[in-house]
């Protein structure tokens, strides 16, 4: 923690430093920008919430529960930073939390969320940079809190830097060749008896020629990783394709894949033929559909992506089944979960200017009291390469007086083992769940709001027996007191039914099985101020 804090602290001042004390409107970069020179610009946009929560079963104990209220202060800071070759966005937060009654420990848990993009030679070499920390469950099957606990949570802290060197060979032709290195590290996760500290490494190059009609494009791509503590446990993937490419109208663009598929894990050193077809299909500049389908080492595997806008509409989607690690997938938002990306989407028709775009979005979440992300299934460890299949579709539906959420997701995860393989710590599971919210704006100061969410992790293979049930329900409202000052109330109720086998734990204790039904019930109040 003390060493997020002092990094944190050291990209305030690098960043002071380079704004030489000067806070000057900038327009927010675009998700792919042409970092072209530009005069030197910067914004922070400072803000504190506050909020107290009191509850009638703080620790969702089924038999002895325990009222506490407890405290929540968020300070943080926004920053939008554009110079010659650079752009630099993000947010730096912490939630301070103070139980009153003392009934849990009191905890800071650090959220940060900075992207750094940069031209190093123009139009051919990058750099870019993130630096983040999120808080997540620690057990997957365990009760899912929100912000105002210390139950089940547990710290991630990742840094990540990517040069990449990129060129327009020709109006038909270019090539791109990246490098990702990724540090993480684990506080408080669920497989306390090993460390999920790990190093993700990415190589991947393409060369392709545009269809018109015909068209080519070779990509080759490497994925390693290793958990520390773990020697000898590596688990590293390539791949390398060619795709020949068809299009009759540049409106739907074909494929043919055919390529070499190796992967390296536990005892295990795999290679197959690779072998595939793909569809890039742009009806309008609004709506986009990309899918692969690939017959892999380990099966079948496929990626499909859906993206929609309108001025009051937007949807995402994704479905895939692929090979991965779980440090591969740390830090990674799943598409569509993040609200103010839909709400953007929407506005994109409206407000052309990105600046103004990401100001309305931010007064616009602020007001009607709106969630930062939607409900998404929660990632389990285990120290192996594991397959990935599943999907999540989110909505977005915005009029003047409404805003409307909802995101689906399903995921399975099953850890790939041979037959000498011994997995200390399992993955293997099912999870779906899905997010409702309702945002009505009573008067032009007034908003009320419900929203529901359900989550499902079921157990499997080393797992079985394993689950979890959580449904949460919440009604509330938000009072604009002042242009940035906002007030909001709100009751929630959570109800969670979890079991367990018993068996023997990796430190050759046993343990008998359990069940618990649990609910919880809580009010809270809170001010948000922008400065």
């Amino acid at each position: 923690m003390h060493a997020l804090s002092l990094a944190c602290a050291a990209v305030l001042v690098v960043l002071s430093a380079g704004a030489r004390a000067q806070l000057v409107q900038a327009p927010q970069a675009p998700t792919q920008p042409a970092l072209a020179a530009t005069a030197q610009a910067w914004r922070f946009e400072p803000a504190v919430r506050a909020t107290a929560v009191t509850t009638d079963n703080v620790g969702l104990s089924p038999t002895n529960a325990r009222s506490d209220t407890v405290t929540v202060t968020t300070p943080s800071l926004r920053v939008i930073g554009r110079g010659p070759g650079y752009e630099v966005t993000g947010t730096l937060a912490a939630d301070g939390l103070v139980y009153l009654g003392r009934s849990l420990a009191d905890r800071i848990f650090p959220q940060v969320g900075l992207a750094a993009r940069s031209q190093i030679v123009d139009r051919l070499l990058y750099l870019d940079g993130d630096l983040s920390a999120r808080t997540t469950a620690s057990d997957a099957f365990g009760p899912i809190g929100d912000g105002a606990t210390t139950l089940n949570r547990s710290q991630v802290m990742r840094a990540s830097v990517s040069p990449r060197i990129e060129r327009e060979l020709s109006p038909s032709t270019r090539f791109s060749l990246r490098s990702d290195h990724a540090w993480s590290r684990g506080f408080g996760s669920q497989a306390t008896s090993i460390s999920n500290d790990a190093y993700v490494e990415g190589q991947a190059g393409i060369f392709e020629v545009r269809p018109a009609p015909m068209g080519l494009r070779l990509t080759g791509d490497r994925q390693y990783t290793s958990y520390r503590q773990q020697g000898g446990n590596d688990v590293e993937f390539r791949t390398g394709r060619a795709a020949l490419l068809y299009t009759a109208d540049q409106e739907a663009i074909w494929g043919l894949i055919v390529g070499r598929d190796e992967g390296d894990y536990t005892t295990n050193s795999v290679s197959d033929t690779l072998t595939g077809v793909s569809l890039r299909w742009a009806p309008s500049p609004r709506t986009l559909l990309d899918m692969t389908a690939e017959k892999r080492f380990f099966g079948n595997g496929w990626n499909v992506t859906l993206s929609h806008r309108s001025p009051f509409v937007a949807i995402s989607g994704n479905l895939q089944r692929t090979v991965s690690t779980y440090a591969s997938r740390l830090g990674l938002l799943t598409a569509g979960s993040d609200v103010a990306t839909l709400l953007d989407a929407m506005l994109t028709t409206r407000v052309s200017d990105a600046a103004q775009r990401a100001q309305l979005v931010q007064d616009i979440m602020a007001r009607r009291g709106l969630p930062a992300t939607l409900a998404t299934a929660v990632d389990l460890f285990s120290g192996g390469a594991q397959v990935s299949q599943g999907g999540t579709i989110s909505l977005g539906w915005m009029t003047p007086r409404e805003v409307i959420t909802a995101q689906f997701y399903a995921q399975r995860l099953r850890d790939l083992r041979g037959p000498n393989d011994v997995i200390l710590v399992s993955a293997d599971s099912r999870q779906r769940g899905l997010s409702l919210g309702l945002s009505h704006r009573l008067t032009m100061n007034l908003t009320a709001d419900a929203g529901v969410a359900h989550s499902r992790v079921h157990g499997e293979g080393p797992n079985l027996g394993r689950d979890s049930v959580n449904t949460t329900w919440r009604i509330g409202a938000t009072e604009v007191l002042s242009p940035r000052t906002t007030a909001t109330a709100s009751l929630r109720r959570q109800v969670v039914r979890t079991n367990a086998p018993g068996g023997t734990a990796l430190d050759g204790s046993t343990f008998a099985a359990s069940s618990s039904n649990a609910n919880a019930n809580s009010l809270s109040v809170g001010v948000l101020h922008r400065f």
